[in-house]
């Protein structure tokens, strides 16, 4: 018994059975920790990567906003893509064309392609992706290429009573100014027909050149003859009768310029008496006579007469412009937030439908 007691009091450490069976149940529990830690820290989410999304999705924007607001034109706009032109780039004489789109589908790229050519990726794993449009309109108003006019009265007066005739004898004609009563926004007219009040002057055998010419500052019939026509003495009546002339190669006029109709004979005359009637009252339809050696003017006469012509007429014409002033891009990339940007449009490029 005490020599039992005695070997007990002698041992001082383990045996080596005893240290292998440690060493392998402590083996055991450090690997399976260690599978623990690798399980969770796969499981938490990757710092970097979420970093590199943001990242990737913060450029992209970037990029957008500093191409967008140098756009010249756009010919797309919508929810998720977007395509327009910025300023010749390489010296090829031509715009170049850049377009941003998103699928739509969760986790598609955001994509660039410049030119037509092959995309390019600039934010992975997009969740969102979206465009919204500031657009302005304006109304312009332009003017037609011109509307034809048919023919009408422009000009004229009429008395019931004449009682004077004058005769347009040889370095002696006779004029009759009239201004022409347009449509609104006519842009030129042109004479066709010419009525007036005449008679056979005696035993005149001459045709009498019947003129459009221009008129002074004062009024004054000019040298200027825009365009004749003969009247033949045997058209003539010997009674006082409203007797028309054709004109087939009149130029067109400005709305505002006065017209004088002048009647000439040559040698012979003469050979036409125009009626004409005093207090007429109308200053823009003087009629005037030359005496051989200048023009004299009477505000108070005039011949009855009537003016025909056809006129072309500017028609305003009201045009909706559309310009895109601002453009707001969002977009969230994985699970990352929502990030935003506004771009201004320098140019306020129009719309193109």
């Amino acid at each position: 018994m005490v020599g039992t007691q005695s070997a007990r009091r002698g041992r001082k450490g383990f045996t080596l059975v005893e240290m292998v069976l440690s060493l392998g149940i402590i083996s055991i529990l450090l690997v399976s920790m260690g599978g623990l830690i690798v399980v969770a820290a796969k499981s938490l989410p990757s710092r970097k990567k979420a970093t590199d999304g943001t990242s990737s999705a913060g450029s992209a924007l970037e990029r957008i906003s500093g191409e967008l607001s140098q756009a010249i034109s756009i010919t797309e706009a919508k929810d998720k893509s977007i395509e327009f032109t910025v300023a010749d780039r390489d010296a090829s004489g031509s715009p170049e064309t850049i377009r941003y789109q998103w699928s739509g589908v969760k986790d598609a790229p955001l994509e660039r392609r410049y030119n037509g050519g092959l995309p390019t990726i600039l934010a992975d794993q997009l969740t969102s992706f979206g465009l919204t449009y500031s657009v302005e309109s304006t109304k312009i108003v332009r003017a037609s290429s011109g509307l034809a006019v048919p023919e009408a009265q422009v000009a004229g007066w009429n008395s019931i009573l004449t009682l004077f005739s004058a005769s347009a004898d040889t370095g002696k004609p006779v004029g009759q100014n009239f201004m022409p009563t347009l449509p609104a926004n006519t842009r030129s007219w042109t004479v066709t027909r010419v009525r007036f009040l005449c008679s056979r002057a005696g035993a005149g055998t001459r045709d009498t050149s019947v003129q459009l010419r221009t008129t002074d500052v004062t009024g004054k019939p000019t040298n200027v003859i825009l365009a004749s026509t003969i009247l033949p003495n045997t058209a003539l009546a010997a009674a006082m009768t409203m007797t028309e002339v054709v004109f087939t190669s009149a130029p067109a006029l400005a709305p505002d310029q006065e017209i004088s109709i002048v009647f000439e004979c040559s040698t012979g005359c003469p050979s036409i008496q125009l009626g004409y009637a005093t207090l007429s009252l109308a200053a823009s339809q003087a009629m005037w006579i030359h005496n051989g050696t200048q023009w004299n003017g009477n505000t108070l006469n005039s011949i009855p007469f009537a003016v025909f012509a056809t006129a072309v007429q500017s028609v305003p014409t009201e045009l909706q412009s559309a310009h895109l002033s601002s453009v707001t891009a969002s977009l969230v990339a994985g699970s990352g937030q929502a990030m935003r940007t506004s771009v201004r449009l320098c140019n306020e490029p129009e719309v193109t439908p």
